[in-house]
């Protein structure tokens, strides 16, 4: 990597909902060891604003420095100004480009790998991924690959063959399932650290952005299989390894960052990002009721305990198994929270 004393490179890791408080614990207990140690070199702590007040359109922000209300993105489907009609909306409509779009012109080099949000700038020094292994919205088609040069894309296939897809909202109706995708989701983390790890040998990069969207997906999984879930009192042999399968992502995440880490010859300056993590919130019903009562909108009811609310006692009655996003009266388990979190290496930023 580039030896130059006045520009020491930059490297950023995204964690697409890398769970505040689990990267916090997990580093303490010694599971996150290169994680660990970029907070204990470093410094680290709490991101928050309005610009993370939902989970689509938040690392637009953070990579492009725009807040939300001036880009405008919300959610893949947006009302169309004026009238009720629904129209498909992304990243892209906005005209809104990251940071490094600014580098045109300069003598920087940029690897940019799964950088989300974002499209490949045109006309840019350096390597560009967008859409090699991400997770796919809900409702929107399946977002084709791009890359900076093309022929990245014969480097893919010859290097790690295909990149396995897995749909976050097709939840499995059996252990077997899950654990088949939990070994795919260990599996795509180890070809997309594989692959960058040969792309960045090769040259000399002043900025290096990738992200793992891994962890966002394992959490919604696995979720339930955690010793709070309602999968892990009944899990059978294959669902008890599934009781650490969102914290075993995390590590596998951690294992690339660390070898990644060990191809610069100079040390970089490095920021690990995370934007949201992950809770339970059932039913989700509630959501709505509560964002109107916080805007005065609606009073609260008096007289009826929450426990013994319709939704309530429904919850309890059904089973696991059918609470499937789109085909059950319950919601999916685990929801995006917005608990952000953010480490640096000490070295200041340029």
């Amino acid at each position: 990597m580039r030896q130059d004393s006045h520009s020491p490179p930059l490297m950023i890791f995204g964690l697409d909902a890398g769970d505040a408080e689990y990267i916090r614990r997990w580093a303490q207990e010694g599971y996150l060891p290169n994680i660990s140690s970029i907070m204990e070199e470093g410094c680290w702590g709490h991101i928050g604003g309005p610009d993370l007040m939902s989970t689509q359109g938040a690392w637009l922000s953070m990579f492009s420095g725009i807040p939300r209300h001036k880009h405008e993105f919300y959610f893949n489907r947006q009302l169309i100004p004026g009238t009720y009609q629904l129209q498909d909306i992304s990243p892209s409509n906005t005209g809104v480009r990251p940071f490094w779009s600014h580098l045109r012109g300069s003598s920087k080099k940029v690897a940019v790998i799964d950088a989300l949000e974002t499209n490949v700038q045109n006309d840019l020094p350096g390597i560009q991924l967008v859409n090699l292994a991400i997770q796919q919205q809900f409702n929107t088609a399946v977002a084709p690959m791009f890359a900076a040069p093309a022929t990245l894309l014969d480097d893919i296939r010859r290097i790690v063959g295909e990149i396995p897809a897995i749909d976050v909202y097709n939840l499995g109706e059996s252990v077997k399932e899950d654990l088949a995708d939990y070994h795919l989701l260990l599996e795509r983390i180890e070809k997309k650290g594989r692959l960058c790890r040969h792309l960045l040998e090769g040259d000399q990069y002043d900025l290096t952005v990738i992200t793992f969207v891994e962890a966002h997906t394992a959490a919604h999984r696995l979720w339930d299989y955690r010793p709070k879930g309602m999968r892990f009192n009944s899990a059978t042999s294959e669902g008890c390894q599934l009781s650490t399968g969102i914290r075993d992502v995390y590590q596998a995440i951690d294992r690339e960052i660390g070898l990644l880490l060990k191809q610069f010859s100079e040390k970089p300056n490095i920021v690990v990002l995370s934007l949201f993590g992950m809770k339970d919130l059932q039913p989700t019903s509630g959501l709505i009721e509560s964002f109107c009562r916080q805007l005065g909108y609606h009073v609260a009811p008096s007289g009826i305990s929450k426990d013994l609310a319709p939704l309530a006692l429904a919850r309890r009655i059904i089973p696991p198994k059918m609470e499937k996003p789109g085909e059950s009266v319950v919601p999916i388990t685990a929801t995006a929270q917005i608990t952000s979190t953010a480490v640096f290496e000490p070295n200041g930023l340029e």
